[in-house]
């Protein structure tokens, strides 16, 4: 995981932008600004602190500082071609003085940044009334956007359609001994499930036996271990296959897969399709414009 830096200037509490993604696999990462994003058009998987759950083909979450986050799209759906939509507010509420939080107007939304230090993901309703506000963040007049920022705000603090994602606060800081071992498993598959990787040689990193880790693993994640890690290798060489022109092979065993035959049947049980079909299919139009992490933002 890593610290990412986010452009705001002194002169504004807040930064929308908004991207036409082809793929999403931007590392886990966490900033001290509060972070509203909205996925639209894709399917995949969402990574808030300790929660890891699917996401359908619209995404509203809230995040306050310093939450470790992470979205990861599956792509190739057959006739799927096109990009999907990526906007993303980022704002720090104390630019705008620590005061006015205070006032007693303001109690829904400081229960808003409360609960946004556990990740809030926001229901089809909040998501319909929020699209437009988001729009006219964008407006060039700095008042009538500045007004939208807190109608926003307002619109997110009263809304009934709300789940929170991950575990409280309390056991971020250290007290639950779970969420410290799954982000060092996470942190340790990253960087090596490339790697002829065992169960048994993960759950010695976090010092627990390997049946007490599959199903602490399990319960975490929501997969297996084996599932999870061919869903890492297999996100790596879609990336490949999309921005290379390597053999199918050579991605193949340079993901981790050691047989041949097996990774075809992964392949095609996540995506629905041979690599070679998929290639065919995706390859060509994904091939410029890209940067490393496959975003483009929209002027």
């Amino acid at each position: 995981m890593f610290f990412e830096k986010i452009p705001l200037t002194e002169k504004s509490p807040y930064l929308i932008r908004t991207f036409e993604v082809a793929y999403m696999d931007y590392p886990m990462h966490c900033h001290p600004e509060m972070e509203l994003t909205l996925v639209e058009g894709s399917e995949g998987t969402r990574f808030i602190g300790d929660n890891m759950a699917p996401i359908g083909e619209m995404d509203l979450v809230l995040l306050g500082p310093n939450v470790p986050h992470q979205w990861r799209n599956t792509i190739g759906q057959l006739g799927k071609l096109d990009t999907f939509r990526l906007t993303v507010l980022h704002f720090d509420p104390v630019k705008l003085g620590k005061e006015w939080l205070e006032f007693s107007s303001m109690y829904h939304i400081r229960q808003l940044f409360h609960k946004a230090e556990r990740g809030v993901l926001f229901g089809k309703q909040t998501i319909d009334l929020t699209k437009p506000l988001l729009a006219k963040l964008k407006a060039s007049n700095q008042f009538e956007s500045f007004l939208a920022f807190f109608q926003l705000l307002d619109c997110l603090s009263t809304a009934k359609d709300i789940q929170l994602l991950s575990s409280p606060l309390k056991e971020k800081a250290g007290a639950d001994l779970g969420y410290k071992r799954i982000q060092s498993v996470m942190d340790y598959l990253h960087c090596h499930f490339q790697q002829n990787l065992s169960i048994g040689e993960v759950a010695e990193q976090v010092n627990m036996s390997v049946t007490a880790f599959a199903h602490f693993f399990k319960r975490r994640t929501g997969m297996t271990f084996s599932a999870f890690v061919n869903e890492l290798r297999i996100g790596h060489v879609t990336k490949q296959l999309v921005t290379t022109d390597k053999q199918v092979a050579e991605i193949c065993y340079e993901a981790g897969f050691s047989n041949l035959s097996y990774f075809n049947k992964v392949f095609r049980n996540i995506h629905g399709m041979s690599p070679r079909t998929f290639r065919s299919l995706y390859h060509q139009p994904y091939m410029s414009g890209y940067d490393q992490h496959f975003y483009l933002e929209k002027k």
